[in-house]
């Protein structure tokens, strides 16, 4: 029997393939959280450890191979990733904040519960901690290069790095984890007002986050020394 939707098969192929094209560590990453996921559920472990199992070395992966390209990127290659991923670039980035508050209240959650599994529970615990803070300070540094590369006019650029010259991934990764620390800018001039209300939600996400992870440490000595 012929196949009755052989077009859409074929057009969902073709979005799979761009995808894996335009955002190849992002999916890679996502593959990989599930597979873990999958796997230590399916090995026993109850479902918040093995999502959050998961999480980590799917962030591990998605970090490792933007740490990679960040290593390589020029800006004529990052004007050309922009153009491609402008697509959905808001999408991913509220994506990302909205999964990393998953990690966070699953972790939450299973400390409270009071199944942090021994040390392996801790070890998962720590790591889901600073990868979850890793992986959203990665995406908003993705968003502000590529919104300053991406040809959407001044509002969008909107950011002055001292010294002169082009700046790269690594200048983007610096301007997001200083905020991401200490909720505020450092040397990096902004401005635009566009920009100054991004890097505000950006500081007051990273506020709540830091807050967070801040009780959820205080629960696992806690609890490690009653």
């Amino acid at each position: 029997m012929s196949d009755p939707h052989p077009h859409g098969k074929r057009h969902h192929r073709r979005g799979v393939m761009h995808a894996l094209r335009v955002r190849p560590s992002l999916l890679i990453g996502g593959i990989v959280l599930l597979a873990v996921a999958v796997a230590a559920w399916g090995l026993g472990m109850h479902p918040a450890p093995a999502f959050l199992l998961g999480f980590d070395a799917g962030a591990l992966s998605f970090m490792a191979l933007q740490l990679r390209e960040f290593a390589r990127a020029t800006p004529a290659g990052m004007r050309e990733k922009a153009r491609r991923q402008d697509p959905g670039r808001w999408g991913i980035l509220w994506s990302g904040v909205a999964i990393s508050t998953v990690v966070l209240v699953a972790l939450g959650t299973e400390l409270e519960a009071g199944k942090t599994g021994g040390l392996l529970g801790i070890v998962v615990a720590a790591a889901s901690i600073m990868l979850s803070w890793g992986f959203l300070n990665t995406l908003f540094a993705l968003h502000y290069a590529h919104g300053y590369y991406g040809g959407y006019g001044e509002q969008h650029r909107g950011l002055d790095f001292p010294g002169g010259g082009e700046p790269d991934y690594w200048d983007f990764a610096y301007f997001a984890v200083v905020i991401g620390m200490t909720f505020q800018v450092s040397d990096v001039q902004v401005t635009s007002r566009e920009l100054r209300r991004m890097v505000l939600v950006h500081g007051v996400i990273a506020f709540f986050f830091n807050v967070f992870i801040l009780a959820v440490s205080v629960n696992i000595v806690a609890g490690q020394g009653s």
